[in-house]
């Protein structure tokens, strides 16, 4: 379980937004898999265990939750944010867009989660904790969805329009995710962690699957 010394209603609120975001991961890889069960099963059979492995990882951080405030008010509660992130990655689903919930999902918000927890890691290490294998589960499992996603993208056969397109999905994404930095930046500089480079790194990640 990973605990976070001198706990704060930041460091909660922190957990929060990753509880939350596994929770959106492994709903929105969950519809994935299902959309492409048929056209593609090997990618339809990875995204199925993605789902599992992000509902793994949002037992820890429910968990750690609990285990900073047992009696906290986040373990079941949905994020303004990451909700309207989640129905627009469902409904792109829905109408046939499944590159762009990829690009969304796996190349844009787990290029996030992958900078936060790999950042959170190197706090935790400073501090000693352990459950080194936990953690490292996590990184690495988060490190493979992103792989896979710029793969993904990266192999498809776009036209010079519908590659436009994909880019000018990215814009509300990128607005989200700007403001969910801002919602948690407190959180973060309690923990010393500092997102400067998040969406530097998230844009070049979106051009690199792109290229």
């Amino acid at each position: 379980m990973i605990t976070i010394a001198n706990p704060s209603i930041e460091t909660e609120h922190f957990l929060f937004v990753l509880l939350a975001g596994e929770r959106l991961a492994a709903s929105v890889s969950a519809k994935q898999s299902k959309f492409l069960k048929s056209s593609n099963p090997k990618v339809s059979r990875f995204l199925k265990a993605q789902s599992r492995q992000e509902s793994f990882h949002a037992s820890v951080f429910r968990a750690s939750l609990l285990w900073l405030n047992p009696k906290s008010r986040y373990t079941h509660k949905e994020h303004p944010i990451l909700t309207n992130m989640q129905k627009q990655l469902e409904d792109a689903i829905d109408h046939g867009r499944i590159e762009e919930s990829i690009l969304g999902l796996q190349v844009m918000i787990e290029e996030l989660g992958e900078c936060a927890l790999n950042d959170l890691d190197i706090t935790l290490e400073k501090y000693r904790f352990g459950l080194h294998k936990v953690r490292r589960i996590i990184l690495n499992q988060e490190k493979a969805h992103h792989t896979f996603g710029e793969r993904y993208i990266a192999e498809q056969k776009f036209t010079l329009a519908s590659r436009q397109t994909l880019l000018r999905s990215c814009d509300s994404y990128l607005d989200d995710i700007d403001t969910l930095l801002a919602d948690i930046e407190p959180a973060l500089n309690s923990l010393n962690i500092s997102p400067q480079d998040y969406l530097q790194r998230i844009s070049s990640s979106i051009y690199q699957a792109l290229s």
